[in-house]
């Protein structure tokens, strides 16, 4: 069984196509987390199937073309994100 490395920042990726939000989400996560931007839903799936996908996907998104839902139903449809948790935050 190999041991976890936990002097190793988690990576999360940050969904919102607010840039407020995003630069207060940043600000709030980047001490204890790699934090990857995304400010659209096809920009977040792009990231989330990279080589390095994040740990933890925190979507508020609310896009024309795709929801923070068609995010999350697209990443746990492959099995490569699958296992990505997904927090959804309330509009303000």
């Amino acid at each position: 069984m190999v041991e976890p490395d936990f002097t190793k920042k988690a990576t999360i990726l940050v969904v919102d196509d607010t840039p407020d939000n995003l630069i207060l989400m940043n600000s709030l996560l980047k001490e204890d987390y790699k934090v990857k931007i995304a400010n659209d839903g096809e920009k977040a799936l792009r990231i989330a199937m990279s080589e390095s996908p994040p740990e933890s996907d925190p979507a508020r998104h609310h896009d024309a073309l795709m929801d923070g839902y068609e995010v999350c139903q697209r990443l746990k449809r492959d099995p490569k994100t699958t296992n990505i948790p997904v927090i959804f935050l309330p509009q303000g």
